[in-house]
């Protein structure tokens, strides 16, 4: 987990902060979380993708300052770029996660674009 790792040393104590141009998601029910852009979010064309997306399969979004305890809280965490698209992250020290939402935002986001194209 190191590239992961590497990701939370942020700038307000205890909140993760992305270094390599990403933004990270956390879910929980049917909310996805990630960082506001004045806490390490990175605005952009995928970061867009995925919040319209998510709103449109149902689920409500949220940014905010994030902690390593909503990270350690979460049922999944993925990150995304418009580079490498939807990452999932599997753990965070010894919290494993699921991969089923960033699985159905690939899908759903692929099926989107393919019809459009």
């Amino acid at each position: 987990m190191p590239a992961f790792r590497s990701t939370l040393d942020g700038h307000t104590p205890g909140c993760p902060r992305l270094l390599a141009g990403s933004n990270i998601f956390l879910v929980k029910n049917q909310k996805l979380l990630t960082p506001d852009l004045s806490n390490g979010g990175v605005a952009g064309v995928m970061r867009n993708v995925v919040v319209h997306q998510a709103t449109k399969m149902g689920f409500q979004v949220e940014a905010g300052l994030l902690r390593i305890e909503d990270a350690i809280d979460a049922d999944e965490c993925f990150l995304s770029n418009a580079t490498r698209g939807i990452q999932w992250v599997a753990a965070v020290g010894k919290k494993r996660y699921f991969k089923k939402v960033s699985e159905r935002l690939v899908s759903s986001i692929n099926q989107t674009h393919v019809a459009i194209s």
